[in-house]
């Protein structure tokens, strides 16, 4: 049986040699401790809340004008925003791949677009397809243009300026393939690496030599955008073709951190294969051809998303890199490739 709690100090009585103390009885319970009343200014602040701010000065109400439109219609709300407006853009290799299909984008939010090839009928079909093209905002020009030759590269240059006032962004995207799809190191021969050099370095070299010779004599910044690869990134593809294309994500990082204190920003697309495109299709024809749709399904077997990238894929990261969406990103190596890399 439990017995009835009795209090601690009725448990255990004083010791003698410790005589209780005056101010609490020598047995029974503790004496209960009154709560301190609380502070003035707390009692205020509780009940009424801290001290009301002085009324601000009523602001006067604008001026009626009948005039002016008050509220948006259903059109402006879903207007479009232009991403490039205005905007004066040099295009190399822009008579087929990723190149038409950026400067038929980059026209379409409104660049002015020098498109700039070494085949300049390919450039000049890239102009009608632009000016075909409805809704868009912006316009083109061909241009002819060998990428490891600097006098072309700076006559395109010169002729966005000379046409459109400024240059505002460079896009060098001229590049070739590996001679053979499949090819190996050791049955290249030496004019076929200097030929990949020569376009994939040094033209890429060259175009950021004359964009950042421009932005600075204009002042006001700029935008460089490469086109490299995956192959730079990773051990995939033609060995020669991706030692190119890792020069061109390096230059790409130097530049960007050199001309950073300039407001020139420097960007790269790292694309995986095309397999829409004449890229795969060594010494095509037209501007736009690919393999077949057996292989295209193949080769998007290889990507995590399933799906095989396309020539519209790679100018969307591009246009995103181009405008000032973009304005805090530099030195940027983005890969439009479907997951690959992350693999």
């Amino acid at each position: 049986m439990r017995r009835a709690p009795t209090s601690h100090r009725a448990d255990h009585p004083p010791r003698p040699d410790r005589p209780p103390r005056p101010d609490r009885p020598p047995y029974g319970p503790r004496p209960t401790r009154q709560r301190r009343a609380p502070h003035p200014h707390y009692r205020t602040t509780r009940a009424t809340g801290p001290p009301a701010l002085p009324a601000l000065p009523a602001l006067p109400a604008p001026p009626y004008q009948p005039h002016r439109r008050t509220t948006r219609t259903a059109d402006q709300c879903w207007e479009k925003t232009v991403l490039l407006d205005g905007r004066s853009v040099v295009i190399t290799g822009a008579g087929s791949g990723v190149g038409r299909a950026s400067a038929l984008l980059f026209a379409a939010e409104g660049a002015q677009v020098v498109c700039a090839d070494v085949r300049e009928d390919w450039a000049a079909e890239t102009v009608r397809l632009i000016a075909e093209q409805p809704g868009a905002k912006g316009a083109g020009v061909a241009q002819r243009c060998d990428v490891t030759v600097p006098a072309d590269v700076d006559a395109a240059v010169a002729t966005a300026v000379g046409r459109f006032g400024r240059l505002d962004v460079m896009f060098n995207n001229a590049g070739i393939a590996t001679p053979v799809f499949g090819m190996r190191t050791e049955d290249h021969t030496l004019d076929q690496i200097e030929a990949l050099m020569a376009v994939n370095i040094r033209g890429v070299l060259l175009g950021c030599q004359a964009a950042v010779r421009q932005f600075r004599a204009q002042g006001g910044g700029g935008v460089i955008v490469n086109t490299g690869s995956v192959a730079g990134l990773v051990g995939w593809g033609g060995t020669v073709y991706g030692a190119t294309k890792g020069a061109v994500n390096q230059l790409t990082r130097g530049v960007a951190v050199e001309c950073a204190a300039d407001d020139i920003r420097v960007n790269a697309i790292c694309p995986a294969a095309m397999p829409a495109t004449n890229f795969m299709v060594p010494g095509a024809e037209a501007g736009s051809q690919g393999i077949g749709e057996e292989e295209a399904r193949a080769v998007g077997a290889s990507h995590p998303l399933g799906r095989p990238i396309t020539a519209e894929d790679c100018a969307a990261a591009a246009l995103f890199l181009a405008s000032d969406a973009a304005r805090n990103i530099t030195g940027v190596l983005l890969p439009v490739d479907g997951g690959f890399v992350a693999q």
